[in-house]
């Protein structure tokens, strides 16, 4: 790469995105200037390399497959959030139109995957990660840490805002308008996306329930936008987005909260009962923690009735 800038503005592209949920796919980390003198000594390798034949700006391997220029790892980003450590691999893809570079998942690397904003076939795309692999051998491993990665994206996001011109005016009068209401609904999006970030072991950190008294496309809509506008630790072309919907009719349905990386996910059920799972499970993860660890038994319970027009009294 160019020089230290470009790294750091990798790294920093590569947490935000971890800190929003896309932990398991590859990153786009946008364009880099490669240096002419590491140019001539990756030619040299893959020039020397029984393997590759190297004519013009074309390589061609021993399988018979051509590719115009080439690839190789740019080095391994490890990136610690909450106790976790998500590792990336950078991979520069060196064409004539320019050097573009990838981090991806190194569980990923182990099964077929394809580059985002660039067309390639499954032979061409084996043949850049093989020049990768043999001009490139041996990587540098560096460790980024997210300390308050929440906080980081509000920051960022706020710079981001600040080139927006904002109607005080206007804000105010949506705010009276829908105050019954939309209050809640912020105070929820923003407990929840700084929750999100406590390891929760597979089960929400915190759930909200918002009950809708009448079924109306209106309401729906005022709803996900609240939420959508809220949700700031998303950065770039995902801010502002919708959160991801889940309607759920029976407990199988429960199963696709796992697979969402938003850090606000949208439960729609027409009853409660059908959340009973995932309740318990929140409740089990709670009580387990409040007791170090070790999950007590539950404590026999004892019915109370609620008799109407009868008067209780104390005994001294």
């Amino acid at each position: 790469m160019k020089n230290n800038t470009t790294k750091t503005v990798f790294a920093t592209r590569i947490a935000k995105s971890i800190a929003a949920g896309q932990a398991d796919c590859v990153i786009p980390l946008g364009t880099a200037e490669l240096r002419t003198k590491y140019n001539r000594k990756f030619l040299k390798y893959i020039k020397v390399d029984e393997l590759f034949d190297l004519c013009g700006g074309s390589v061609t391997t021993a399988y018979d497959i051509t590719v115009d220029g080439f690839a190789f790892w740019a080095g391994v980003q490890a990136t610690e959030l909450n106790g976790y450590l998500y590792r990336h691999r950078l991979l520069a893809l060196c064409r004539p139109d320019g050097c573009r570079v990838y981090a991806i998942p190194v569980p990923l690397l182990e099964r077929k995957f394809t580059l985002p904003d660039v067309a390639l076939a499954d032979g061409e795309l084996e043949t850049y990660r093989l020049i990768a692999n043999h001009i490139t051998p041996t990587l540098e491993e560096y460790t980024v840490r997210l300390l308050h990665p929440a906080k980081d994206a509000v920051k960022s996001n706020r710079a981001e805002w600040r080139n927006e011109a904002l109607d005080q005016e206007k804000l105010g009068a949506l705010l009276k308008q829908h105050a019954g209401w939309l209050f809640p609904v912020i105070t929820a999006a923003l407990d929840v996306q700084f929750r999100s970030f406590r390891p929760g072991d597979d089960v929400p950190i915190f759930i909200y329930n918002f009950t809708m008294k009448k079924a109306a496309m209106q309401v729906e809509q005022e709803f996900s936008a609240a939420l959508g506008a809220l949700n700031l630790t998303v950065e770039e072309p995902a801010c502002s987005s919708i959160p991801a919907e889940i309607i759920v009719q029976d407990g199988a349905d429960l199963n696709d909260w796992a697979g969402c990386r938003d850090r606000i996910v949208i439960l729609r059920t027409a009853t409660g009962t059908v959340l009973r799972p995932l309740l318990d499970k929140l409740d089990d993860y709670h009580r387990q923690n409040c007791f170090g660890g070790v999950l007590p038994q539950r404590l026999s319970t004892v019915p109370i009735r609620s008799i109407s027009n009868c008067r209780l009294q104390s005994s001294a």
